[in-house]
């Protein structure tokens, strides 16, 4: 209660020197100062860690500034500190970065969230996400430990039509299981299975279309995972009934150069970084990598 009773007291100070009436006026005066100080120079790790200060501190003070003060470069800068929180698998973090998701929202226009493309501006009404988050995770985790090819192919095509109901355009719900759900499919690429890795693949695809806000935040393991197949096809020497046949490994490399394309379209210079470097130390992938960074972005 002192050190309340002080910091209620220096900020009485601040709002007499600043020449402001209210907290939130001195708040919203120096807001990019503040922001400054909370976000930069903290690692992710610390930044989502459940006792995180400067992200309850980040929190409080987005909640005084109103309409239109939260718009402008500062808004860019917000999103990018508020949806690692979001996307975190601890609930008290979510909760802090869902706060202050809402107030965002509510205190911006919705051109600002267009302009910045990290939040669908019109969203379909959607009806209650409650069950999905009774049961999803625990259908992930019943995925990741399933050894039979033949159950994980069905886990991996059921799980398609929540990710489509959790993600894009409908809702951004699913970026809170992103993780776990990237964990699932990529650890699927480790098969020598054709038909579990075009599973994998047409869902990896699905995933990406619906939570595309926070897929440049994976696509270095996305694209590992994905060139894993890429190398599988293009190198794999072994016989029937392991090695795919033609037409089996052509649908794998397409869905593979979709799914990169759809990567590429939201992280380019990255992707294509890491396509090149792929390219220059691997040359059975370079016919591959040179079809992708060729292709013009749609």
């Amino acid at each position: 209660m002192a050190a309340h009773s002080k910091a209620e007291t220096l900020l009485s100070d601040c709002m007499v020197v600043a020449g402001c009436h209210t907290q939130a006026q001195v708040i919203t005066k120096h807001l990019d100062i503040l922001l400054h100080l909370c976000v930069d120079g903290i690692s992710k790790e610390d930044w989502t860690a459940q006792g995180s200060l400067p992200m309850r501190v980040l929190r409080w003070l987005v909640t005084q500034v109103t309409l239109p003060n939260l718009g402008g470069d500062k808004l860019g800068r917000l999103l990018k500190a508020v949806f690692p929180l979001v996307e975190d698998l601890n609930d008290s973090t979510q909760l802090v970065g869902m706060h202050m998701l809402r107030h965002i929202v509510f205190n911006v226009t919705a051109t600002e969230l267009r302009w910045y493309g990290v939040v669908l501006a019109m969203l379909a009404v959607g009806s209650d996400l409650q069950p999905y988050d009774d049961c999803f995770l625990r259908v992930l985790n019943d995925a990741s430990l399933c050894s039979d090819v033949h159950l994980r192919r069905i886990y991996l095509v059921r799980l398609r039509s929540a990710i489509e109901r959790m993600g894009a355009p409908h809702s951004l719900h699913l970026v809170r299981y992103l993780q776990p759900l990237l964990k699932v499919l990529l650890a699927s690429f480790e098969s020598v299975n054709a038909d579990l890795l075009i599973d994998a693949l047409q869902t990896l695809e699905t995933t990406v279309r619906g939570a595309w806000p926070r897929i440049p935040a994976h696509s270095e393991e996305i694209v590992v995972g994905v060139f894993r197949v890429v190398a599988f096809c293009e190198m794999f020497d072994g016989t029937p009934p392991h090695a795919p046949s033609v037409d089996i490994k052509q649908t794998l490399l397409d869905t593979c150069a979709k799914v990169l394309q759809l990567v590429r379209d939201l992280d380019q210079a990255r992707t294509d970084e890491m396509i090149n470097k792929i390219s220059a130390e691997c040359r059975p992938l370079d016919r591959f990598c040179a079809q992708i960074v060729t292709q013009e972005k749609r």
